[in-house]
């Protein structure tokens, strides 16, 4: 009599363990097609199989940012850049910076779609508590494609005319407009004569 509360107990555990399995498993299951599918010498329905699980799994994605650094130049594509050694800018140097976003949406347009990211930048002091400079609707990326593209980038150039030696922070405030969500990141860089 005594085992029988805990048999109970341990029953209701496993079934709240299968219901959490059973929802997460969406994306472990087209994984395994995938798995079987290239087995059976189907490579290219392997391929999409996968791939719909990477969508499944995007979809429950927060929108946030991948990458953001200081860059050397203009960045010429998505995973093409030149990474800055550190975040140390002569005065008057322009200051570029490489954004890779992820979990964004796709607004569904004329047998396509489209992706917009709009953001605003501000330069604060050292801390980040006291704005020095505001620019807001800095940044808009958008693109338009026939596929569900997840490798999406862009880049600011900010030249930052006049500003003493001295540390600060570059924040940026990013919008998914197409589901509305926001990202933010503070970038601590310094001016040195």
């Amino acid at each position: 009599m005594t085992f029988r509360p805990m048999r109970v107990v341990l029953f209701a555990g496993m079934l709240h363990a299968l219901a959490v399995t059973s929802q997460a498993g969406e994306i472990a299951d087209l994984a395994v097609k995938a798995e079987q599918l290239m087995e059976q010498g189907k490579p290219v329905a392997a391929y999409e199989m996968l791939d719909a699980a990477v969508d499944k799994l995007w979809q429950r994605m927060p929108f946030m940012l991948r990458k953001a650094i200081f860059v050397v130049g203009e960045p010429e594509g998505f995973g093409v850049y030149n990474p800055r050694e550190n975040a140390t800018f002569k005065p008057g140097e322009p200051i570029v910076v490489y954004l890779e976003f992820a979990g964004f949406g796709h607004k569904p347009l004329s047998g396509a779609y489209e992706v917009l990211i709009t953001g605003d930048a501000a330069i604060a002091d050292a801390s980040g508590e006291k704005i020095l400079a505001n620019m807001k609707d800095f940044l808009k990326s958008r693109m338009v494609s026939r596929r569900r593209n997840r490798e999406f980038m862009a880049h600011l150039t900010i030249t930052l005319s006049g500003a003493p030696a001295g540390r600060y922070q570059l924040l940026l405030t990013l919008k998914d407009e197409v589901s509305g969500k926001t990202a933010k990141v503070n970038m601590p860089f310094e001016i040195r004569g």
